[in-house]
């Protein structure tokens, strides 16, 4: 699930503004890998299980480290919704397939 829920399409689970640009933190609380894949965009890493990531390519997937009995793995984005052919409704999700079919999917609206 993302934010504890199950993808409801007709839900919308994040509005962003066009033009905006937000950090996102991405926490993954399970023991295995959870790969974060957003549509229409692509994203800045920033951090990765704490630690700064310094490079500068954009992705459109990356893994989320698992959970340790320590903490969380967290993996921190910035993303830029900044381009005008995005506004509308798309997914982001777990790029696992099962995971994805299971319902770990969240809807975004970029509005004008």
């Amino acid at each position: 699930m993302i934010d504890d829920r199950v993808v409801d399409e007709a839900r919308t689970d994040q509005t962003v503004k066009l033009g905006e640009t937000e950090e996102w933190t991405v926490v993954n609380t399970d023991q295995q890998y959870h790969s974060f894949h957003i549509h229409q965009t692509a994203f800045l890493v920033t951090e990765v299980g704490g630690v700064s990531w310094s490079d500068d390519s954009l992705r459109d997937t990356f893994s989320v480290p698992p959970a340790t009995d320590q903490r969380p793995g967290v993996l921190k984005v910035v993303i830029p919704f900044t381009d005008p052919v995005i506004v509308g409704r798309f997914v982001y999700h777990c790029h696992a397939v099962d995971h994805e079919d299971k319902g770990m999917m969240g809807v975004i609206e970029v509005v004008a």
